[in-house]
């Protein structure tokens, strides 16, 4: 586990430490490798110093520990809802957990290749989604990187009903809440990608039929689903949609990609790489 350490006081070095857990990662000492940053109210927290490289290290630091998602949310925090802006003060945060309480997120493309967008060290500019499938709406966190220390900079809560994956997402709820709609919405037979059982190292391709599917279908979300936006492009006219679904702290790795043929979204493929 990759444990972070966190002070109570700054520059005393006295305070009392809380211990957190991060789902993935190796243990990192408290030390030279590690960073305070400091808040008006004199409290510090210590993390590695690489946690605002990738934001993917970030963003479970950021919802682990409420004294440092204090010192990295700029306050008053800008909150826009339909188009109606409030600024929120540090006095009424509430800590917000994200999505780490939850088994596994959930990240939205149109393409493989904008699935290596949350590895590049270059971002500036993050959003982290809650997408209400049932409502048609989303709650966005936005996230700059400001002078090598990403920042919370605004909260917006807004309807998806004209956004690029609307069609999508209305398809995608159905799919995961009625199983006859999902039975005629599988390509027959079905591209399944795992794991070898008899060598870890190795990936085998072969194909399910619609009861296998089944079978071996994850858990999919039913009302709500996250979506980290790395940049990755989003359009209307995408004939691709993947949704990567990642465990949290237990090693699942699950993969569905569609395909549209006219304006039916089918799934065609389904990778199994959890370990």
């Amino acid at each position: 586990m990759f444990i972070l350490a966190f002070c109570c006081a700054c520059n005393s070095g006295k305070g009392k430490a809380d211990s957190v857990d991060r789902p993935v990662g190796t243990s990192v000492p408290v030390g030279e490798d590690t960073v305070a940053f400091c808040t008006d109210s004199a409290e510090v927290a210590t993390v590695p110093r690489n946690a605002d490289e990738l934001f993917d290290d970030f963003i479970y630091n950021y919802a682990a520990n409420e004294k440092w998602q204090k010192a990295r949310t700029v306050f008053p925090l800008p909150y826009i809802k339909e188009g109606k802006r409030q600024l929120i003060k540090e006095a009424d945060w509430e800590h917000d957990q994200l999505f780490t309480k939850e088994s596994y997120y959930t990240l939205l493309y149109d393409k493989e290749e904008d699935m290596e967008l949350e590895k590049n060290l270059s971002l500036d500019t993050v959003t982290v989604e809650w997408l209400y499938l049932d409502v048609h709406e989303i709650r966005q966190y936005h996230f700059q990187r400001r002078n090598g220390l990403w920042m919370l900079t605004s909260i917006e809560h807004r309807s998806t009903l004209e956004d690029p994956d609307e069609d999508f997402l209305e398809f995608f709820y159905k799919f995961s809440n009625d199983s006859v709609f999902q039975r005629g919405h599988i390509a027959v037979p079905l591209k399944f990608v795992t794991s070898d059982p008899d060598d870890e190292f190795q990936i085998l391709e072969t194909t399910l039929e619609v009861d296998q599917w089944f079978a071996f279908r994850p858990l999919l979300p039913v009302d709500k689903m996250t979506n980290i936006d790395y940049g990755q492009s989003h359009s209307m006219h995408s004939r691709r949609k993947i949704i990567d679904l990642r465990g949290i702290g237990n090693g699942f790795s699950n993969t569905l990609f569609f395909k549209r043929s006219g304006n039916d979204w089918k799934l065609v493929q389904f990778d199994d790489l959890s370990n």
